[in-house]
């Protein structure tokens, strides 16, 4: 576990954002914390970098209350979603970044440096997200749009922080630039990867092609279960059409604005 020390820094963030006109519904639990690569890391100074765990939690919340309501308007499974508290109920947009998550450690092995950071898979898949019900069917939405809310601005890439606009979780692109390479390479490939497993009819085929990307013991779990992964109908259904229109706009984005 990483320990951060941290100050409240909720007045001056939304001074900050007011100033900007920014969005300002976050800034109460916005904080300061401390960076060690920073000259002033030894001082309490308007220079220290900001975050907002708390605010991110509760956006992220927001984006998972999608499906619930979702499920809760079609009698589903979380039809008394007000009796049952949000972060015991696992959605097909939490299940889906646990699976691409897994895709990408397991092709970064050795490549500890480049691989994506887990908050950026996180926040754009739940950007990508719409409230699909089923597991296979947010893959397809992540993946075919999640690039689509990369900003590249000024000749650099961001991806704000929702909760703090101000805070780009891209930062570090501009000096590593081998990382948002890296990005765009897992991204093709799970999109290539899951495209390939959609267009199989055969429970087993999926199972072998899925394997390669997510390791045979997760993939065999969800071919047992028929989760979403497994089931041909789930993942064929848009994947490939969704998938191909996506491939057919460049990966890079050149605009200034965040493409919805």
């Amino acid at each position: 576990m990483d320990a951060v020390p941290a100050l409240s820094n909720g007045q001056d963030q939304r001074v900050l954002l007011e100033a900007r006109g920014l969005d300002q519904r976050w800034a109460d639990t916005a904080i300061a914390i401390t960076d060690n690569e920073t000259p002033n890391y030894e001082q309490i100074t308007n220079g220290w970098p900001r975050s907002n765990p708390k605010g991110y939690g509760k956006w992220f919340r927001e984006r998972v209350v999608v499906a619930v309501e979702r499920r809760r308007r079609a009698g589903g499974v979380y039809a008394d979603v007000e009796s049952m508290p949000t972060y015991k109920i696992k959605t097909p947009l939490q299940s889906a970044i646990m699976i691409l998550k897994r895709h990408r450690d397991m092709m970064f092995v050795g490549r500890g440096d480049e691989r994506p950071i887990s908050i950026i898979l996180t926040t754009l898949a739940a950007h990508a997200y719409n409230g699909e019900l089923t597991v296979g069917t947010a893959l397809v939405a992540i993946l075919a749009r999640m690039d689509h809310f990369i900003q590249f601005v000024d000749g650099r890439y961001v991806i704000p922080n929702p909760t703090d606009p101000l805070e780009n979780f891209a930062d570090k692109w501009e000096a590593h630039p081998e990382r948002a390479e890296a990005f765009f390479e897992w991204l093709l490939h799970a999109r290539e990867q899951f495209t390939q497993a959609a267009r199989l009819s055969l429970r087993q085929q999926i199972t072998e092609v899925v394997a390669s990307g997510v390791g045979r013991p997760v993939a065999e779990r969800a071919r047992d279960r028929s989760f979403g992964l497994a089931a041909p109908a789930l993942l064929t259904e848009g994947i490939v059409r969704n998938v191909a229109e996506a491939q057919e706009t460049p990966v890079r984005l050149e605009g200034g604005g965040r493409n919805a």
